[in-house]
């Protein structure tokens, strides 16, 4: 390279190799004759364009896109309408659709025909003016407002007063109505408390007829012995 110096000739780029210098015109401004200044690979870098950069302003080609010719693209274009026109011809009627119940005419043509008869009624509806002069509707611009006594709305709950000897006597009626008149299946019987209040009763009169017969007999032993000193004496 050439010293950076205040002179007006124009900057000398060298390449890697020191040689294949090339002959580029000047830079300088001030420079009135053109004269051919031999400059180095990086300066023709430097001047020349990027055959990207050329490529990205230059309109796309249509041949190049696909990388197809018009005749291919023209051949593929016949291949695909000869297919859509076979898919088109094989596809279903009207009547096999409405056969298959897959296009709904007719449910389409019954719901048309309700609405339009729907529309029908409610354009015949009164309006509520008419209500208001036939005394249908009554509307009352002001309300009426007393006055009321201000007091607990809640209602009574006269189970918080009950004494004790009241809860036994609903304990009693509740055991008597489980016991006499609740019907209670014949398996599970035996865990109420009627079937085991009867139990023991039958158990308590079975013990008082054995102490009963207990006592008869031992008083009839007594008697016999009795009966029996006598005659010996």
């Amino acid at each position: 390279l050439t010293d950076d110096s205040d002179s007006d000739n124009p900057i000398e780029y060298r390449d890697d190799d020191d040689t294949h210098y090339r002959s580029a015109p000047s830079t300088s401004r001030f420079d009135e004759d053109d004269e051919d200044v031999p400059v180095g690979g990086l300066a023709a870098k430097v001047f020349r364009k990027d055959t990207l950069a050329l490529r990205l302003d230059a309109p796309p080609c249509k041949d190049d896109i696909s990388g197809q010719t018009a005749d291919d693209r023209r051949t593929l274009m016949h291949n695909a309408s000869i297919k859509l026109a076979r898919k088109l011809s094989e596809r279903p009627t009207v009547e096999e659709l409405e056969d298959r119940n897959i296009l709904k005419t007719a449910a389409v043509r019954s719901m048309e025909e309700k609405r339009k008869l729907l529309l029908r009624k409610l354009s015949f509806r009164p309006t509520i003016a008419q209500l208001k002069e036939q005394q249908i509707i009554q509307f009352n611009d002001y309300v009426e407002v007393t006055q009321a006594q201000v007091y607990d709305r809640k209602a009574d709950k006269p189970w918080t007063r009950l004494t004790s000897t009241d809860k036994a006597l609903i304990r009693k009626e509740l055991n008597d109505f489980k016991a006499t008149e609740m019907d209670v299946h014949e398996e599970s019987r035996i865990f109420t408390r009627y079937q085991k209040s009867v139990l023991f009763r039958f158990a308590l009169v079975c013990g008082r007829v054995v102490i009963l017969l207990g006592w008869s007999m031992i008083c009839q032993l007594f008697q016999y012995r009795i009966s029996q000193t006598r005659a010996d004496s």
